[in-house]
């Protein structure tokens, strides 16, 4: 899903608009004002793979409750390679301060970093190097 978000297609796919396959969401994005959004999706996907879709990944799989914006974590991990010493606590001072965004975003920066290595790491496995 990260992949499709990086790389859409020319048509966004339309999602089913019932109210019972939508759920609202605290988001952090440093690029929007929003702090809430709203995610609807088809009955037969999962709720994280709905929130990829919309651009944003939780720190909890299961537990949905906060979403960072995949542009804001391609930031902080772009920071991060300038400065390494940049810490999540210095980050998440970047939005309105609220103490729980520090582990959040230290969480969802690991996930997302997995994710990214994740398709290089299939590459090597296939090329044999």
């Amino acid at each position: 899903m990260f992949l499709a978000w990086q790389y859409p297609l020319p048509e966004p796919a339309s999602f089913d608009t019932d109210p019972e396959y939508s759920f609202m969401i605290d988001v952090i994005d440093i690029f929007g004002l929003l702090t809430s959004t709203t995610i609807t999706h088809p009955p037969n996907e999962l709720a994280a793979v709905a929130l990829a879709c919309h651009g944003y990944l939780s720190n909890s799989p299961v537990n949905l409750s906060l979403a960072i914006s995949f542009k804001a974590l391609e930031l902080f991990c772009s920071i991060k390679l300038v400065k390494a010493s940049f810490s999540a606590e210095a980050f998440a001072k970047l939005i309105p301060y609220c103490p729980m965004y520090r582990k959040a975003l230290a969480d969802a920066l690991d996930i997302y970093l997995t994710i990214c290595c994740s398709p290089l790491t299939r590459v090597i496995v296939q090329l044999g190097a």
